[in-house]
Order: C-alpha cells, then sequence, then structure tokens
C-alpha cells in the first residue's frame, strides 16, 4: 500500500513492474493515458498494455507509443529506473521530440528521393594529370568508356558551345580556387543532349601548387527543355504582339496600378514602355477615359471579357485601339483582385471604316438624289407625252376631218413612238418608287388562271407576228393569290414580252403555275431563245443593264424591266429565280411565299360574302 500510495503521488504517468516486466501496480494518471481500467492493467505484460492501447503508426522508436488523448494524440516513451524488482517505469510524453524526429526523417528521405529522382553524380579532377574521375550516375549510357577520362575524350562528348565556358571555370577554379555553377550539354549514347547542371568547387592542392576540383553534376534536361520551350513560346507570342501592334497588360485593384508585358511605345508613343504606368487611364483620350474606368470597375458585373474602342491621348497621337478586359482573379468576396486586357492598335482599319462609311453616306446621298430626280423627271415628262399621245390620236383617228396618207402615217408613227417613251418613263418611276420604298402594294384575291390568261392574250400579237407558239400549262383549279393584282401583272408581262422578244422566229415560249415544295406558288416563263450566261444574268438583273447581243439591240429598251421584277417580288417576300444557258433558253421563276397562297375554304368564304 506504502507503495501504492507513493506511486500515486507522482505528477506523471507509472507504473511498478516485476522481474517478467508485468504490472504490479499502476496509478491514476497511467490508467488516464492508457484509457483502460486497473483491473485490465494489472498483472498484464506492460508492452501487451501499451500496444493495445496505441493507435496504430509506422515507425516509431522502440518503447515509444502514439495513444488518443482528450485533446488528440500524442506520443509516449516508457523510461525505465533501477534495475531491482519492482522497476519504475515512467510513461514521459515525448511527442514534440517525436514530431522532430520525424521532420528529420522525411528531410533525409527527400534528400535521398532527390538524389535517385534528380539523377545526381560527382565527380572529381586532377589538373596535373588531366584526369577526370566520374560517379557511375554520370555515365550518359557510355559504360564502355574508360574510367578515367581524359579531359580530351569529355570534350567529345560536351556541346561545342558549352566547351569554352567549362574550360574556363576549369581554368580558373584550378587556378584561383572558389566554386562555380554552370548548365552544359553532353552527348548521350542514343544522340540526344543531356543538360547537366555542375556545380565546381576547389579541393587540395596538388603537388603542383594547383587546386584539385570536384563536384557535383544534376540531370536539368526536363526542366531545361521545358524553359527553352517557354522561352520559344514567349518569343512566337512577343513576335505575335508586335507584329499585331498589340500588348498584354494586368491591372491590379487594390494598388490601382498598370503594367504591361511590353512596349507601348510602338503605337501609343515613346514614353510608354513596359512596366508600372503610374496613372492607369493616361494613355486614354479624355473623351474615352470615363468609358474605360467604368469597364473597368464594372468588370465583374459582365461575367466575361468586354470590348470597347477607345483613342489614346492627344498627346500620343489620337491612335485608335481596341481594348479587350476580362477580370481574371477574385477574393473569397468576389471582389476583383486582378484584370488582364489586350490593346490592339486598329487606327489603320478604324480610319478605312470611317472613310467607308463617309463614302457610303456620300452614296447614298447621291443615289436618293438621283433617284428624286428620276421620280421629278418622270411626272414632269408624263404631262407633255400625254399631251403628244392625244393630239397624235386624234390625227390618227381625223376627228376633225380626212388628212392626207402620209400625214396619218406620222400621225400613227408619232403615237407609237410617244407610247413608247411613256413606257420607259413609267419604268423609271416604277423603279425610282421602289428604290424609294413608296410603292404601296394592294393586296386583293387574284385568280392567277385569269390573270395568266389576259397576259397571254396581251403579247399574243406580237408573238404571232415573230412566229413564236405561246403554251400555257396552268391547272383550272390553281389556287388564289393574295398580292398587288397590278405588280403580279407588270411581272408576268415582263416575263412573257422578253421570253417572246428574245426568242428567235419558230421558237416556243410556256407559262406554267406550280405549288413548290416550300407550299408556295411559282409562276415560270420559260422559252428557247438565245439565253444567258452567269455574267449575261447579273448584268440583266442590275439597272439600266443591258445584255449586249443582237436581239436586244433591234429590241431597245430601258434595261429596267428584270429589275423592277426582283424588286416587286422581294416587296411581296418572294424572289426571282433565273436559269438560263446560252443558245438553249432561259426561266424566270415568280416565286410567292407559301403565306400567300389563299386555301379554298377562304375562296369559298369570300365568294359567299
Amino acid at each position: 500500500m506504502a507503495d501504492l500510495h507513493a506511486l500515486q503521488t507522482l505528477n506523471m504517468a507509472a507504473v511498478l513492474v516485476d522481474g517478467t516486466d508485468n504490472v504490479v501496480l499502476a496509478n491514476r494518471l497511467f490508467v488516464q493515458h492508457v484509457g483502460m481500467p486497473d483491473e485490465m492493467i494489472v498483472g498484464r505484460s506492460l508492452s501487451d498494455v501499451m500496444e493495445s492501447a496505441q493507435v496504430r503508426t509506422e515507425r516509431l522508436p522502440r518503447e515509444v507509443y502514439r495513444l488518443k488523448q482528450n485533446e488528440g494524440f500524442r506520443c509516449f516513451r516508457l523510461d525505465r529506473y533501477q534495475d531491482r524488482s519492482p522497476q519504475l517505469v515512467i510513461l514521459r510524453d515525448v511527442t514534440e521530440e517525436t514530431s522532430a524526429l520525424e521532420d528529420v526523417r522525411a528531410q533525409y528521405e527527400l534528400r535521398d528521393k532527390l538524389l535517385m529522382d534528380g539523377k545526381i553524380g560527382t565527380w572529381q579532377y586532377d589538373p596535373d594529370t588531366d584526369i577526370y574521375v566520374f560517379s557511375h550516375e554520370l555515365s550518359l549510357g557510355h559504360e564502355g568508356i574508360v574510367d578515367p577520362v581524359p579531359t580530351s575524350l569529355l570534350l567529345l562528348l560536351q556541346h561545342p558551345d558549352d566547351q569554352e565556358k567549362d574550360a574556363a571555370i576549369r581554368r580558373r577554379i584550378t587556378t584561383e580556387g572558389g566554386t562555380a555553377q554552370e548548365e552544359i550539354r553532353y552527348l548521350e549514347a542514343d544522340g540526344s543532349w543531356t543538360h547537366l547542371l555542375v556545380h565546381y568547387r576547389a579541393g587540395q592542392r596538388t603537388p603542383s601548387g594547383r587546386y584539385r576540383m570536384f563536384g557535383i553534376s544534376q540531370d536539368v534536361t526536363a526542366v531545361a527543355r521545358a524553359r527553352d520551350g517557354a522561352n520559344r513560346n514567349s518569343r512566337r507570342l512577343e513576335f505575335a504582339l508586335n507584329a499585331a501592334q498589340s500588348v498584354v497588360f494586368e491591372y491590379r485593384y487594390d494598388s490601382k496600378s498598370f503594367s504591361t508585358s511590353g512596349s507601348l511605345s510602338n503605337f501609343l508613343g515613346p514614353d510608354m514602355h513596359a512596366g508600372v504606368i503610374e496613372d492607369p487611364f493616361s494613355f486614354v483620350d479624355t473623351a474615352d477615359r470615363a468609358r474605360v474606368r467604368e469597364m473597368v470597375i464594372n468588370a465583374p458585373a459582365h461575367q466575361g471579357p468586354v470590348t470597347i474602342e477607345i483613342r489614346t491621348a492627344a498627346s500620343l497621337g489620337s491612335v485608335w485601339v481596341r481594348l479587350y478586359y476580362d477580370v481574371q482573379k477574385t477574393d473569397s468576396d468576389g471582389k476583383p483582385e486582378l484584370g488582364v486586357g489586350l490593346l490592339l492598335n486598329i487606327d489603320e482599319q478604324k480610319k478605312q471604316e470611317i472613310a467607308l462609311s463617309e463614302a457610303q453616306r456620300e452614296a447614298e446621298f447621291a443615289n436618293r438624289t438621283k433617284t428624286e430626280f428620276l421620280a421629278n423627271m418622270s411626272h414632269e415628262l408624263r404631262t407633255p407625252l400625254n399631251a403628244v399621245l392625244g393630239f397624235s390620236e386624234m390625227i390618227s383617228l381625223c376627228v376633225f376631218g380626212p388628212i392626207g396618207e402620209k400625214y396619218l402615217e406620222y400621225a400613227h408613227d408619232i403615237h407609237a413612238s410617244g407610247q413608247h417613251l411613256l413606257n420607259l418613263v413609267n419604268d423609271v418611276l416604277d423603279l425610282s418608287k421602289l428604290e424609294a420604298g413608296k410603292l404601296e402594294l394592294h393586296e386583293s384575291e387574284i385568280n392567277i388562271v385569269h390573270l395568266v390568261d389576259e397576259c397571254v392574250t396581251l403579247v399574243r400579237s406580237h408573238a404571232d407576228e415573230v412566229q413564236v407558239t405561246l403554251d400555257i400549262d396552268v391547272p383550272a383549279d390553281f389556287p388564289h393569290l393574295l398580292a398587288d393584282e397590278r405588280s403580279v401583272k407588270q411581272v408576268l408581262l415582263n416575263l412573257l414580252s422578253n421570253a417572246v422578244k428574245f426568242t428567235r422566229d419558230h421558237g416556243q415560249v410556256s407559262v406554267l403555275a406550280r405549288i413548290d415544295r416550300t407550299g408556295g406558288i411559282s409562276l415560270s416563263v420559260s422559252d428557247n431563245g438565245i439565253g444567258m450566261s452567269p455574267a449575261e444574268i447579273e448584268v440583266a438583273l442590275s439597272p439600266f443593264g443591258q445584255v449586249n447581243s443582237q436581239i436586244s439591240r433591234k429590241n431597245q429598251g430601258t434595261g429596267l424591266g428584270l429589275p423592277i421584277c426582283k424588286s416587286l417580288m422581294e416587296l411581296h417576300d418572294g424572289c426571282l429565280e433565273i436559269v438560263s444557258k446560252p443558245d438553249i433558253g432561259t426561266t424566270l421563276t415568280a416565286c410567292f411565299p407559301a403565306s400567300r397562297l389563299v386555301p379554298r375554304a377562304s375562296r369559298r368564304l369570300n365568294a359567299g360574302a
């Protein structure tokens, strides 16, 4: 009992063990540390008790155990006192010492791993014999080379560009002593170049008074190749940026600093060099500075890159620049920390855009002026033309009495010429209205069968004169069309007149009405006349353009027929298609969208109304 009382008074965990290392007594602190009741401890081997209580771990020193405590895990060592039985054993907390030992062991393991993975070897050099001795790690696959290695043989393995700097270091250190470090390339057995980071150090003096040299060489090929690749990419980027007259920049929100990766002087002036610029927006024109500040401040709200076009300050020549910007880094609260952007010189492009825009405005003004002039002129010409037509018709009809045959013939010629001139004026007026957007559509339900019959009747006499056959292929129950009847009639008459005009004697012109694959209505006029090449089609569709042919020269016109037809079809949300081959013929198709087809049910309702 006296032993137990003495043991309990100790301010540390302790036990008494007998000669066989079995626990005789244990105090309260020991019981608490091992986390076992007293009856499970007394009578058992101390090592069994500790191993049962220990949280398993590896590589702990002998008689050091890791136990779970209230505050976490602690390491304890068994310290034994007195050789006689019973023996006092103290459970001493060695957590800090164990942790330090683990750190030292980890450092040694890391060193060993680096030595192994880094392909590090040692060497020494004797200047008196001019001989190198290398460890086996530096054989570079040349195991057949004898050891030691004379300098003359080593030079055969060194890269030609590195031989002089290695020789210079060798001369200096063997003469003066000291240390050095250099990257040297050596030829491997497979023909590739290995980069070795060589550490040189002077050793003891030789009998001649010079210093021996020894050192460590580490294979840094992977690092060197990555570095060289990065340098090449950097040079490519620099070249690309310079070629494009652009520069990458960073903006730090905490310091409000603006730094560039390259020189801004190429296009922002000689005073704008690479580095940190105190006023980050000093290169921006005062008129655009507020926009740039707002863009930078509000960049996080855009949730992606933003682009604006700005001008540089007047002192820098007021160059146009396109600014790309994005926030690349934010803090834990989402506030911006770093923004990255690109400045691209677009001065020439912008000047061209401005010049083009100005030229376009001038062209639009000239075109509008031309359109207004043609419209006004056409209106002015129609008044006297109507008088010419009216009076020539009265003369032709001999309203006020008979006249001579020659005068009657002249009256007919005057009327025909006036009618032709009036048609030309009407074409110009129609085109002017179309270009000015002033031609209004008066839509109604059109019976295509009746419309085709009317148009064919109007051109039949001319077709008979030139011996051209007219063929009509329109189903009797063909759907009706919702459109401007005057415009559709003008389009179809124009297509028929052209087909008859450009078809040789004894030719054929066909009119076809069909529902196309989109559900729309197609009116086609085909002929086997002179045809057109793709270039001639382009000319025929241009205002006042006429294909240069013998037949077209015989039938003079304004060259406005097809352009007017094309514009009228586009006004109906349709199109005019042309398929033509020289000496084979032409097919012109007026295509109306499906929305303009009138269903039969609607036709019956309209008829009933």
